[in-house]
């Protein structure tokens, strides 16, 4: 069974969270979202041991810790069987007076049975404890009394829960017996005929090392002692190796060779990003070899969380180590700050977390059903909360695998190409005195107008965005249609649009604004003294017999200087020229920022 749908209360910064998971989700966000907390609470919610408890730093609240007015923590799981996936009889066996159906399917159809597990955590503030009360739910949200429907280890055993967090040490693993590789060392078992032989060649590897004179006047020595202090009667000896076989593997290490050299290092001795795949290594054979007999349930569909995978890791291996995570057995829930790992992410998987005064706020796209069981399209009930085919495809294609980073920003800024984009990552900067990253801002571009997806995703993920876009009267019609079909009422988001004034695109909004003195002696700093001058040269030789340079104006020659070197060079330039020189930034732009600072404070 799969965890379908989490509720968390009063736990940490989650002071309410409700939402959907698939097999595969994944948490993005930026740092102190709650992606962590999140994991946690599915690991105190399934936790069979009982050892683990919450503590005062794991309840909301706003103030300082008070036992008398703090409220209890409650996590709350559901596993819903679909229809393609029904619970099997075992389950409805095991689970009878437990699971109920689900109230919103129709009658022509068979309702889904779904199981609520509950956990709640109060503080005890005469015994200074918390108190913790595990049970299921029925369908009003009210605990099920029933004694002989309480949470047991046999029903737990359904959800097997394995947490691999982000303080991967790959010594503890090797060393610790009671971690993944330490169990996995206990496993291994020998037949008798291997253990004869493992014995026999102990023995004589103990009476070789042990002939040594120096280890027998040792020996000697300690027998010595041993007399003096009548401690036994029986002789003293010593030994190299144990004589219980099973013990031998407690120094089993993992090595990596050297190709070149041939010489072998153990991994704990290499760089923490080999050390990290070792540990998920290490992590996946523990699941894929011990799970039949770790969880005696041969239906139990493990519950796996993994916290940051791409720790000290490259992008490319990021890329490999997300596809083997995927191919684990089991619903996986993991967090990720890596935007190669949120472009692998289906759309649908995503669960983006995002601090608001201090609350985690979770969002994800609803996947888009086609058709209700009464034949209308869902779209007619649910618009603008999920995605049809096409804009589907343009999410994935411009947003998450062009600009994969936006998902773990405070705000976006679209602007139609990379003039603008490079133009303004460095005025930004300068301007505030805060790199981009620092302010949490992602600048798009959207290869024209291309808003539409990002819009989309904006509202559907109620994410932080402003449109800077030229003045011509078709963008901002452009502009004013996309921001409508995207869910937005243009009236209201109009605060969240800049356009460049009078009919103006970009390049001609910083010409006019600093006018061709000032630019052509940026293109002599940027450039060759004589660059210009000789592209005019060139351009008059080209030009033809009833054709004039006097018809072209030192605005219109330089718009073509800069079409002929780039736009984007030039844009990239002109930002560095005007960080060295000083000069005043247009007022348009100026106000974009002030916007987007505002935005992100």
């Amino acid at each position: 069974m799969k965890i379908t749908k989490i509720e968390i209360k009063n736990f940490r910064n989650h002071k309410e969270t409700s939402i959907k998971l698939t097999e595969n989700t994944v948490l993005i966000g930026k740092n102190n979202t709650g992606k962590t907390s999140f994991l946690e609470a599915i690991r105190f919610a399934l936790d069979r041991t009982g050892r683990k408890r919450p503590t005062e730093d794991d309840f909301y609240t706003t103030d300082t810790f008070n036992p008398q007015a703090i409220n209890p923590l409650e996590i709350k799981l559901e596993f819903k069987e679909t229809k393609k996936d029904r619970f099997s009889s075992n389950i409805i066996d095991d689970f009878q007076g437990i699971w109920q159906y689900d109230t919103e399917t129709t009658e022509s159809e068979e309702p889904l049975r779904y199981i609520k597990l509950a956990y709640s955590c109060k503080y005890n503030s005469e015994n200074k404890e918390t108190e913790i009360d595990r049970y299921f739910e029925n369908n009003e949200g009210n605990k099920i009394e029933d004694n002989l429907l309480k949470v047991s280890k046999q029903r737990l055993s359904y959800f097997p829960f394995f947490y691999l967090d982000a303080l991967r040490d790959i010594k503890k693993q090797i060393n610790y017996k009671s971690s993944f590789w330490g169990d996995l060392k206990k496993d291994i078992e020998y037949d008798e005929e291997t253990q004869n032989k493992l014995q026999t060649q102990i023995d004589k590897i103990n009476e070789l090392l042990l002939s040594h004179t120096d280890i027998n006047e040792l020996k000697n020595e300690l027998n010595l002692l041993q007399k003096n202090i009548n401690q036994s009667t029986g002789e003293l000896y010593l030994q190299a190796f144990s004589k219980r076989n099973w013990e031998l593997l407690d120094q089993l290490d993992i090595f990596i060779r050297n190709s070149e050299t041939n010489l072998g290092l153990p991994v704990s001795k290499h760089g923490s990003g080999t050390q990290n795949i070792a540990t998920f290594l290490i992590f996946k054979a523990y699941i894929n070899l011990l799970l039949p007999k770790i969880v005696e349930n041969k239906e139990a569909f493990p519950i796996i969380a993994i916290e940051e995978p791409e720790a000290h890791i490259h992008p490319q291996a990021q890329r490999e180590l997300f596809e083997e995570i995927k191919k684990l057995k089991g619903q996986k829930i993991i967090s990720t700050h890596s935007p190669f790992i949120a472009e692998q992410t289906d759309i649908y998987d995503y669960i983006l977390l995002r601090n608001q005064n201090g609350i985690a706020k979770a969002q994800k796209i609803d996947e888009f059903i086609k058709y209700l069981p009464d034949g209308l399209p869902s779209i007619a009930y649910k618009k603008n909360k999920t995605l049809a085919d096409y804009e589907e495809h343009l999410i994935k294609r411009y947003a998450q695998y062009k600009h994969p980073e936006l998902f773990f920003s405070n705000l976006f800024i679209l602007c139609e190409g990379d003039s603008e984009k490079l133009f303004l990552e460095q005025i930004i900067t300068y301007h505030k005195n805060k790199t981009i990253g620092q302010l949490g801002i992602s600048v798009i571009n959207c290869d024209g107008k291309n808003y539409s997806a990002f819009l989309k995703l904006a509202n559907i993920l109620k994410m932080n965005w402003i449109i800077f876009a030229d003045g011509e009267l078709d963008t901002k019609q452009e502009v004013k249609n996309q921001i409508n079909n995207s869910g937005f009422n243009f009236e209201n988001e109009e605060s969240n649009v800049l356009f460049i004034p009078e009919n103006f695109d970009f390049e001609k909004c910083y010409l006019d604004f600093y006018g061709t003195e000032t630019i052509e002696n940026f293109i002599k700093w940027a450039f060759k003294e004589d660059t210009f001058d000789k592209f005019i040269e060139k351009f008059k030789s080209n030009l033809s017999e009833t054709d004039n340079i006097e018809n072209y104006s030192k605005e219109l020659l330089l718009n073509k200087f800069i079409d002929k070197i780039g736009k984007p060079r030039i844009a990239e330039k002109l930002a560095e020229y005007i960080i060295q020189e000083e000069l005043e930034i247009p007022e348009i732009i100026r106000l974009l920022i002030e916007k987007a600072y505002c935005k992100t404070i």
